[in-house]
């Protein structure tokens, strides 16, 4: 046992001794909260996508038409019409790949390497949440504690990295037991997934407000 982890043991606060069973189990509100936003995301999907395709269609349809038609003020105001309705469905599928600048100045990775008192802390609370370890670790200023990640298009698939924000206001404020209440609370995101719904909210929302 390292030094750091013989520390952290003897100052690391003791868990309730009794835990409610289904304490943390989701209700059947949440449920169908979750079922209506996945419904609603698949509706978007469709729409987008024939949107889409439909402008694509459609422009392919103006265009190969007047291939064989007369020059006129008639011919040019279709064949205008036909790259505009192209153009459409082009620019809404690349704002689906755009991506957002998420870079925030006032965060500062910390090394766990380096703050190893710091690194047993949260690798116990992992283990007692039943949670995995964050990605990577960031201190701010602000009186806060958050899971931020980079979510890219393809994280609809593959879920992002989560990472951990502990704000040095919040540690200043806290007793060791509130900090490691309030550490439990953001593994809890890891441990449980709520996140991943978030995940195709963030995406559904990027992608109108880019529209």
């Amino acid at each position: 046992m390292t030094k750091a982890m013989q520390n952290m043991n003897e100052r690391y606060p003791q868990g309730p001794a009794q835990v409610p069973r289904g304490l943390t189990k989701t209700t059947m509100a949440y449920h169908l909260y979750a079922l209506a936003t996945m419904l609603s995301i698949a509706l978007f999907i469709a729409f987008f996508w024939a949107l889409v395709l439909g402008s694509f269609w459609l422009s392919y349809q103006i265009l190969m038409f007047q291939i064989a038609a007369r020059v006129t003020m008639a011919y040019i105001f279709k064949f205008l019409l036909g790259i505009i309705v192209g153009s459409i469905g082009f620019f809404a599928l690349k704002m689906l790949f755009k991506q957002a600048n998420v870079e925030d100045p006032f965060l500062v990775e910390l090394d766990l390497q380096a703050n190893p008192h710091l690194h047993a802390f949260l690798k116990q609370v992992a283990r007692d949440t039943r949670s995995r370890m964050p990605h990577k670790v960031f201190y701010a200023f602000e009186v806060n504690a958050a899971v931020i990640s980079k979510v890219r298009f393809y994280n609809a698939i593959i879920p992002p990295r989560r990472n951990l924000v502990i704000g040095m206001g919040l540690v200043n404020a806290l007793n060791i037991s509130e900090f490691k209440a309030t550490i439990a609370h953001e593994f809890g995101h890891f441990a449980q997934g709520t996140q991943r719904l978030g995940t195709y909210v963030h995406l559904a929302n990027r992608s109108i407000f880019n529209i």
